[in-house]
């Protein structure tokens, strides 16, 4: 989370003078369907920023990428190398986890890896930046991936509890007074990730403004909750729910269906017997394989008591959006038809 902010400020904010900051979005190029169209627009990505600052590079033909687009992309980087003098242009390549599911889908061969690497390695004028989710951390451990041993892993998660009070009482220091309690609640629903802290303070502003008054209290959160949650459906769906595998959305939304504000966190074996009742079947590995990678993502936590494992939800907003939006009764709709 929060990745995607981090490559706008470095674009806005290059780490020093002489370094080149260019961004290559994977999401918004969709049409790419082969190599020679992910080199092309890699180039053309590149000469554009390069272009804007006034550095003569040869614009990249579309055509001459059409055959031996290695060898084109190769001779690219050699003349940027040129072009670039004393400075350093690093690409910041985010969703990565596209190109990865691109190679997964055989919509690009597996090669392209070891082609960027070895990109990687030619050059100290070019570097590379990778944003994406917990499947990064794992190429790092792949012996044969494109990360190993070249790449340091800087992990973007939650604010810290005390940042995200500053958060949530400065901005409106002085002139709207927050319960204690109030601020406990919005750190426990949103984790301390900043996008819903902000999206509910906003709220709860905006609240204080109508009905006139200089404070917030528990039922002005639940009722903002609500319409968080209603409000940002979107972002929910679409940043988090919609790209998890299958067995991941069951598991989530099984997990959702048997917690709430009074039971955090379960055991695995509550969720399965859920999911067995809505005739979601799941073997007990499969489950388990599933609660662990929504671990890795950090939607959901572990938690050992004695000898038995158990599982709540990182971010309460989530929990309450898959139990208002019956995705668990959606999804066993779904399995029928």
């Amino acid at each position: 989370m929060g990745k995607t902010s981090v490559l706008y400020q470095l674009l806005n904010s290059p780490p020093t003078p002489d370094h080149v900051c260019v961004l290559y979005n994977i999401e918004l190029v969709a049409y790419v369907q082969s190599v020679a169209e992910l080199l092309y627009t890699m180039a053309f990505e590149i000469w554009d920023v390069m272009d804007q600052q006034g550095l003569d590079l040869a614009e990249p033909q579309h055509s001459d990428y059409q055959s031996l687009p290695q060898r084109q992309f190769r001779d690219f980087v050699k003349e940027l190398e040129r072009t670039l003098r004393d400075r350093s242009l690093i690409l910041l390549v985010d969703e990565f986890g596209k190109l990865m599911e691109m190679v997964q889908r055989g919509t690009l061969g597996d090669d392209v890896f070891d082609f960027l690497r070895g990109i990687i390695q030619e050059t100290d004028k070019l570097a590379f930046l990778f944003t994406g989710t917990y499947e990064l951390r794992r190429m790092q451990k792949d012996y044969g991936s494109i990360l190993f041993n070249l790449a340091k892993v800087r992990r973007i998660g939650y604010l810290h509890p005390p940042e995200a009070r500053r958060l949530i009482t400065e901005p409106a220091a002085g002139l709207l007074f927050y319960h204690p309690l109030v601020v406990d609640k919005i750190l426990r629903v949103t984790a301390c990730h900043p996008y819903f802290i902000q999206y509910i303070c906003d709220s709860l502003v905006r609240l204080a403004q109508r009905e006139e008054k200089n404070h917030v209290d528990l039922v002005d959160v639940n009722l903002v909750l609500q319409e968080t949650i209603r409000d940002t459906t979107g972002h929910i769906e679409g940043s988090i729910f919609a790209n998890l595998p299958e067995p991941e959305k069951v598991a989530l939304a099984g997990l959702a269906n048997v917690t709430d504000d009074i039971r955090f966190s379960v055991p695995p074996d509550i969720v399965h017997d859920t999911l067995e009742s809505r005739h979601l079947h799941m073997s007990r590995r499969e489950l388990m394989q599933a609660l662990a990678h929504l671990t890795e993502r950090d939607l959901i936590e572990e938690h050992r008591l004695g000898q038995q494992l158990q599982y709540s939800f990182k971010m309460g907003v989530v929990r309450m959006w898959l139990k208002q939006s019956e995705m668990l009764l959606r999804l066993s709709e779904e399995l029928k038809r």
